[in-house]
C-alpha cells in the first residue's frame, strides 16, 4: 500500500474543510511517535480520512529533503515547554483551528516529574488547561503504550516505571521485550512497523491501559500506565460511527427472504 502523508491543513483552510476534524498532535519524539501515527492515518483509520485527520504540527519538517542543522536541534527538543511551543506556533503559523478539533501533547514522563522539573512540567500542564489542549502521558515513555498493543503486562515491568521510589533511568526494557516478542523497529531507529498494528491490538493496548489506572488521576505519574488510549478511544468511536446502519428498506427485504 503506498504511503500516505499527514492531510495538509494550513492557515488557508477552506469553509468546506472547516467540517473536517482534526486530531492534531504535538509530540515528544520526532521518530518513534510521528512513524505510529503515521501509520494509524495511514492503514488503521484510512477509511475515516474524510471526516476526521491525523495532523502533525512536525509536517512540514518531516516533509522537508533538506532540513537545516536548527530545524534538526529545535525539533529534537523534547522537554515539555518545547512541545507545548511547536503546538501554538503550528496554530499561529498553519492551522486555522476548528472549534471541533481537539489538540493533544504526548509526553513522556522520562524525568519530566523529577524535582528539579516539576516546575516546567506542571505550568505545562496548566497552560495546556487554558489553552484546551489534551494531553496524552505515558510512563516511563512512549514505547510502553507501544508494548500494550502486544503484550499484557507483567509483575516485573512495574519496576521501571518512573515513581516517587524509582527515578527514571533511561533503559532499553520495553524496547527489547518487543524485540523479543518478534515486534520490528525500522533500521534500528525505533520506528514501529506497519505490520506489527492493526485495530484488534490497537483495543487490546486500550483495554490494558485502562486497567492500569487510577482512580482520580490526571496522568500516570507514579505507575506504569499510558492515557495515549484516550486518543485511540476518540479515533474508534468515530470510526464507529462512520460504519452504515442497516436501513428499514434493507432490514424489510432480508426479512422477505
Amino acid at each position: 500500500m503506498p504511503r500516505k502523508e499527514f492531510t495538509v491543513a494550513d492557515r488557508t483552510r477552506s469553509q468546506n474543510h472547516l467540517s473536517d476534524r482534526l486530531i492534531i498532535l504535538s509530540c515528544e519524539g520526532v521518530i518513534t511517535e510521528e512513524e505510529y501515527f503515521n501509520i494509524l492515518s495511514d492503514y488503521i483509520f484510512v477509511d475515516i480520512q474524510s471526516k476526521i485527520k491525523i495532523r502533525s504540527v512536525r509536517k512540514n519538517y518531516l516533509k522537508s529533503d533538506h532540513k537545516t542543522k536548527e530545524e534538526r536541534d529545535y525539533q529534537n527538543r523534547s522537554s515539555p515547554k518545547h512541545i507545548l511551543e511547536r503546538m501554538n506556533t503550528c496554530l499561529e503559523q498553519e492551522i486555522q483551528r476548528s472549534e471541533q478539533d481537539e489538540c493533544w501533547l504526548v509526553m513522556d514522563i522520562d524525568d519530566h516529574t523529577s524535582p528539579q522539573k516539576i516546575a516546567e512540567w506542571e505550568s505545562v500542564l496548566s497552560k495546556c488547561k487554558e489553552n484546551d489542549y489534551q494531553v496524552a502521558i505515558s510512563n516511563p515513555f512512549f514505547e510502553f503504550w507501544l508494548y500494550l498493543h502486544h503484550l499484557p503486562v507483567q509483575d516485573e515491568d512495574h519496576q521501571h516505571c518512573v515513581s516517587e521510589e524509582h527515578s527514571y533511568c533511561s533503559n532499553k526494557y520495553f524496547t527489547t521485550k518487543l524485540q523479543e516478542h518478534g515486534v520490528g523497529l525500522r533500521e534500528g531507529k525505533k520506528k514501529p512497523l506497519p505490520k506489527d498494528y492493526n485495530y484488534e491490538k490497537l483495543q487490546d493496548a486500550v483495554k490494558r491501559a485502562k486497567e492500569l489506572e487510577r482512580s482520580g488521576e490526571e496522568y500516570p505519574k507514579n505507575h506504569l500506565g499510558s492515557t495515549v488510549y484516550k486518543i485511540i478511544e476518540k479515533l474508534i468511536e468515530m470510526k464507529n460511527q462512520m460504519k452504515k446502519p442497516i436501513t428499514e428498506s434493507y432490514e424489510n427485504e432480508i426479512d422477505l427472504q
